[in-house]
């Protein structure tokens, strides 16, 4: 995954050898952007300057801890050089380099990846923009505040899937069933309750909520939500049985790659050797996307 590159002490400012001045130990991280020591002063610009103006953008307001490659951008005027981006209350932050014009504004676009401590302040966490003109003044800082995203929902089990890029994955999950056959819960059939036959009664309160299911399709169709996580819930203990896990790649959406991790958890609890990474490319996308599709990436029995 994008983010096992990172060194493992990233986070650990104890780390032998880490050194504060490149960023290490800090609560956001944006690989190849300057670090400067500091926090950014969202109360006041250098000498009550209005320009440079920065207007950052984000498809969703939600950070999970621990993740890579959420997307920070937005636009700065057309005087800006840079965008300082900082987290509040952070031990400094990361200059980033303006790019090229936007069309629809005439003003300069910036844009770049953030990688996350695994342990962030108490929501919301907030971050801070201020662009920098030539001359070296900020204009006036502007303040987005994120909500914090649990990194997986309570069940007795939960399969998690969790990507760096805006692509549209889908986790899958074959698994058995009371009566002895087996279901593939995923986008296409969100639950493993089975309908009932003509005649039969309908299923029981206690039978829909202890049902296996999809929380959510994340980057549907390519419709960006910018969440790029998918969890496969237990509310109840799952039936004994063979679990094959799969990862389809139904759209890049425009995306070179995506880098992937699958976890299972039971009862809050990372399984040892559950954690699997890939990584999918546009040959990924090539295949039918029905029942059965995408990459075995894990198989465990209970």
């Amino acid at each position: 995954m994008r983010w096992a590159s990172i060194p493992a002490c990233l986070w650990l400012a104890a780390c032998s050898g880490a050194d504060p001045g490149n960023g290490v130990g800090s609560y956001m991280y944006i690989p190849g952007a300057q670090f400067i020591p500091g926090a950014l002063d969202t109360q006041t610009s250098a000498g009550g300057a209005t320009s440079p103006v920065v207007l950052p953008t984000s498809l969703n307001y939600s950070i999970t801890p621990g993740t890579a490659g959420k997307t920070l951008a937005g636009t700065a005027g057309t005087d800006a050089t840079a965008v300082l981006i900082g987290l509040v209350g952070d031990s400094g932050h990361w200059v980033v380099p303006v790019g090229s014009v936007d069309q629809s504004t005439g003003n300069l676009t910036f844009s770049t990846k953030a990688s996350f401590a695994p342990t962030l302040p108490p929501p919301p966490v907030a971050i801070a923009f201020q662009a920098v003109a030539r001359d070296g003044h900020g204009g006036p800082v502007q303040v987005q505040s994120f909500s914090l995203a649990a990194t997986a929902p309570q069940g007795e089990m939960v399969v998690s899937l969790d990507w760096d890029t805006e692509a549209d994955l889908d986790l899958r999950v074959t698994m058995p069933t009371v009566d002895g056959s087996t279901i593939e819960v995923g986008t296409r059939k969100r639950t493993s309750l089975v309908p009932p036959a003509p005649g039969d009664p309908e299923p029981s309160d206690e039978q829909v909520q202890a049902a296996a299911y999809l929380d959510m399709d994340s980057n549907a169709q390519c419709v960006i939500d910018g969440r790029r996580q998918e969890n496969i819930v237990w509310p109840a203990a799952p039936v004994p049985g063979l679990y094959v896990v799969r990862v389809d790649t139904f759209s890049l959406c425009g995306e070179t790659a995506a880098h992937w991790r699958l976890r299972l958890v039971r009862n809050g609890e990372e399984v040892n050797g559950s954690v699997v990474g890939g990584q999918s490319n546009d040959v990924d996308t090539r295949f039918a996307h029905g029942a059965g599709a995408g990459v075995q990436a894990l198989v465990f029995q209970l």
